[in-house]
């Protein structure tokens, strides 16, 4: 039975008998990740640098934070870090390349922008 082509690529089908409207997950992590795979090729370890370059991203954001709300503390700005990297949440989620890694990423980014919009550092 061939299928026909969606007409929208954000709208995710699992089979037109099973769950014809699937939203159980959001398709732009996938293809974020799916650039990774054509650059790099099909590897075990393509997942594992994604998650990589995510961590890396999002530490670097949460870094960029606090310089951004406490200039005079660029001393410290390894704490709120170091404090997010204790907690095993985050390395379990960044270890397994759960969705939410780009998500955390995104998110934190969208903080800075907004703060940095705020403050007037533009």
């Amino acid at each position: 039975m061939a299928t026909e082509p969606r007409e929208n690529a954000w709208q995710l089908v699992v089979s037109p008998t099973l769950d014809g409207n699937f939203n159980g997950h959001p398709p732009f992590m996938f293809w974020v990740q799916s650039y990774f795979f054509t650059i790099l090729g099909d590897h075990f370890w393509v997942e594992k640098l994604f998650s990589f370059c995510c961590l890396l991203l999002s530490l670097l954001a949460i870094k960029s934070i606090w310089n951004l709300l406490l200039p005079k503390a660029k001393l410290y700005a390894y704490l709120p870090v170091f404090c997010w990297l204790l907690t095993p949440m985050t390395w379990w989620s960044f270890g397994n390349n759960m969705l939410e890694n780009l998500l955390t990423v995104l998110d934190l980014w969208t903080v800075f922008f907004i703060f940095q919009y705020i403050f007037g550092n533009k």
